[in-house]
């Protein structure tokens, strides 16, 4: 059996080792030289650079207000047509060209159906004395009465009724009612009331 134990290296093999350890610490040593040397160069040369160039100060804006903001976007809106008016929702019982003067002829009937308008107006001044016990006066009502039968417009004078509300239910009272059409143009008449109070 062979024996094989370790043969301590020979004189010649171990200078061989120590060499090529020196070589190599050589080596890093010259790296680190020079990677040291090179970075302290780079940085004086940063620092001259620097030194070297003068300081720029950013040039001074002239004083100027700030642009207006853009117009908000215009919203497009839906078109709308225009409709016609309805001529039967929009159109007044009375004929609305009545003029000053009425030149019409009075037809039969006509006064009793200011009588009638007139009965029917004192339910008005009836309601008002439920608060008022002492109301009393006197009104006189001006009818005029369009071609059509209805009432072109109904004003109040010489009103000592001193409430009006009351006047305004008779004068309501009048333009709701109905008359006998008139021939030739409007009509008009004048109904003279008197209120007191029953004792």
């Amino acid at each position: 059996m062979t024996n094989h134990s370790l043969v301590p290296p020979t004189k010649g093999s171990s200078g061989v080792l120590i060499g090529v350890v020196v070589l190599m610490l050589g080596g890093i040593a010259g790296m680190l030289y020079y990677k040291f040397s090179g970075a302290s160069e780079q940085t004086a040369s940063a620092e001259t650079t620097a030194a070297d160039v003068p300081e720029v100060k950013p040039a001074a804006r002239p004083n100027m207000a700030p642009p207006p903001p853009p117009p908000p976007p215009e919203e497009e809106m839906p078109e709308v047509k225009e409709e016609e008016p309805d001529k039967k929702a929009t159109a007044p019982k009375g004929n609305p060209n009545c003029p000053s003067t009425c030149t019409g002829t009075e037809p039969a009937g006509f006064k009793s159906a200011l009588r009638g308008a007139a009965g029917r107006a004192r339910g008005c001044y009836n309601k008002a004395l439920e608060t008022n016990v002492g109301l009393q006066g006197k009104v006189t009502v001006n009818v005029k009465v369009g071609l059509n039968g209805g009432a072109c417009s109904a004003t109040a004078s010489n009103n000592t009724l001193g409430d009006s509300t009351v006047t305004s239910c008779i004068l309501r009272s009048f333009r709701a009612a109905s008359y006998p059409k008139p021939q030739g143009g409007c009509i008009s008449g004048a109904v003279p009331l008197n209120f007191v109070a029953k004792q």
